[in-house]
């Protein structure tokens, strides 16, 4: 039982330095999130590592929604992590829910599409959910959906951990080992080390370390012909070390693991080191070094104790317990013995494994339970949709008859109409030319009202302009005693500016006239945010009026001009390389 811990240990130190290698699904909140989210992010995170259930779903929430207003589809990725949170207290059906829903909106409509950020995210959630269920073939399929266009050698792996865990060892081993030669040609030194180390992870889960450890020696042999430091890759020669182990060949076992443990503690890979050292203080242990055990151990528990779990610690003691009891140590061995009781009690493993397992049961009859949930809703849906259609042809069929008795009431009237038509001819006829008689002199009568408006308001803009003409020009008379020939040379330009201005409104009150009221209509329905200046603005412009022009009649710089329709293009909504002056041409 114990040397069996020891190796759950170190499968699960192989499955953690694979994750070293390939970035896990947590990391995409960091890079999806802006800088506005950030903040939140840190908040839900501290919320989240101290397990306060309340303010890390409210965070979650803020989350969600600033991801939403960042982007469309920022939603998606807001969802993943309020799932994570979710399933962080236990509420397993509500994340089930968020995940399939999330799936339905986005992901599932959109999977032909390109690209579609943080929807393999959502498809990893679901694979967890399926898996907690045991429906590995559910939990395949949603993999395969994944609308990520290359398939990485992640997904190989995963894909190939599912029917390892369906029970089928030899499709498993096809998967990995079809990927591992579809890429042997065109694939990086990196890559293929990479690949070698999954399909050798999925040889040895399925009990075929033989071909694990060739798998695994074939990764060895390229990192050494590509020049690569082993140290990075140590974790591979971990996994050869544990092959062996299971096999029973401490010695080789013993070698890789060393290579294993100084390499990872190199590379900072800390929880690979711990489970390494851990292997080779029991291979030292059985092999009657008892001091080298010891004293590894107890370097292991100094420095890392606040690293190591109490499930790491408890193989620990006992193996110190072994070696102080070998060694007649009896006063370390009560120590040790003591430590391992009281931690045994506060840990107590074997009700940890059942209460995981409670926890694993009641994750799956909730997921259950909301599977069933959502194919009762679905039935009732198709039977709602079914009753619609019956009556959607109950209402065919009935306005088939009202036409029908439409039609012939029409014809019946038709038939009147053509028999008195003679005699109704002559008074149409002058009853025609009396309201074609009213609706000229209506016309005229519009004509002359519209023009009226126009010199009123022409004569409005006149008098104003005039008003503030005349306020400058007395506040500058004040001065005139004191002025100055520069002063007078201004005065003269702004009197000069403004006689141009006078002229440049009335030649664009005369061109205002001539656009049609379509223009007019048409850009306020289609635009309907726009103010009156904006209105008079895109008038100018679709006149051709330069920016100079348009700066004279509204009397401000010709920056302010630019400024000004670059605003109004974005009230357009117009991307930058469409013309403004070409969109506002289409309306006339």
């Amino acid at each position: 039982m114990f040397r069996k811990a020891i190796i759950f240990i170190f499968f699960l130190s192989s499955i953690v330095t694979y994750g070293q290698e390939n970035s896990g699904f947590d990391d995409f909140a960091e890079n999806y999130i802006s800088s506005g989210s950030g903040t939140i992010y840190k908040k839900l995170n501290f919320h989240r590592d101290n397990f306060n259930e309340d303010s890390s779903l409210y965070y979650v929430d803020l989350l969600v929604e600033a991801m939403r207003r960042k982007h469309p589809n920022g939603v998606v990725g807001g969802n993943f992590q309020k799932i994570n949170t979710l399933r962080l207290f236990g509420r397993f059906d509500e994340g089930f829910k968020l995940s399939l829903s999330t799936f339905d909106q986005f992901c599932g409509a959109t999977k032909d599409s390109s690209s579609c950020n943080g929807c393999s995210y959502i498809y990893s959630k679901l694979i967890e959910f399926m898996s907690t269920m045991k429906d590995y073939r559910k939990a395949i399929w949603y993999l395969d959906q994944n609308c990520e266009a290359n398939k990485n050698d992640r997904y190989y792996y995963d894909k190939a951990a599912l029917y390892v865990l369906l029970g089928e060892p030899d499709s498993a081993l096809a998967i990995t080992g079809n990927y591992l030669e579809d890429r042997l040609e065109n694939a990086t030194s990196h890559e293929l080390i990479g690949i070698h180390n999954n399909h050798g992870l999925i040889a040895k889960n399925c009990g075929r370390l033989d071909l694990a450890i060739e798998i695994f020696s074939q990764a060895i042999n390229i990192i050494d012909t590509s020049g690569r430091n082993i140290d990075r890759y140590a974790f591979i020669m971990g996994n050869l070390g544990s092959c062996y182990y299971n096999q029973g060949d401490y010695e080789e076992a013993y070698k890789c693991l060393l290579i294993d443990m100084r390499g990872s503690l190199t590379g900072g890979q800390i929880g690979s080191y711990l489970s390494a050292a851990t292997i080779l203080a029991e291979i030292e242990v059985g092999q009657r070094n008892f001091q080298t055990a010891i004293d590894r151990i107890i370097v292991m528990l100094a420095d890392y104790d606040q690293t190591l779990t109490g499930s790491q610690k408890l193989p620990l003691y006992k193996l110190l317990m072994k070696a102080f009891e070998e060694t007649g140590n009896n006063e370390s061995y009560e120590k040790y013995s003591e430590l391992w009781i009281s931690l045994n009690e506060s840990e107590y493993q074997s009700k940890m494994e059942t209460h995981q397992y409670l926890v694993d049961e009641n994750a799956a009859n909730s997921l259950k339970q909301v599977t069933k949930q959502l194919e009762t809703e679905k039935e009732l849906l198709d039977q709602k949709l079914k009753v619609q259609e019956k009556e959607e042809e109950k209402n065919q069929l009935r306005n088939l008859l009202y036409i029908s008795a439409l039609i012939v009431i029409i014809l019946a009237i038709l038939l009147i109409f053509l028999r008195y038509r003679n005699v109704q001819s002559r008074k149409a006829i002058i009853n025609q030319a009396r309201l074609d008689s009213a609706k000229q002199k209506q016309e005229i009568l519009a004509l002359k009202v519209k023009e009226e408006n126009r010199n009123v308001q022409t004569l409005s803009l006149e008098l104003t302009t005039k008003q503030d003409f005349s306020k400058v020009v007395l506040n500058k008379l004040k001065d005139i005693e004191n002025i100055s020939k520069a002063d007078l040379k201004n005065m003269e330009m702004f009197i000069q500016n403004e006689v141009d201005i006078k002229s440049t409104r009335a030649q664009l009150q005369d061109q205002m006239g001539d656009l049609s009221t379509n223009f007019y209509s048409e850009l306020k329905i289609k635009h309907g945010n726009l103010t009156e200046t904006d209105v008079k603005l895109a008038a100018m412009i679709v006149m051709k009026m330069s920016n100079k022009e348009i700066a004279i009649s509204k009397n401000i710089t010709p920056e302010s001009v630019k400024i000004a329709k670059n605003r109004l293009k974005k009230k357009l909504n117009l991307a930058k390389e469409i013309s403004l002056s070409d969109h506002l041409d289409q309306l006339l």
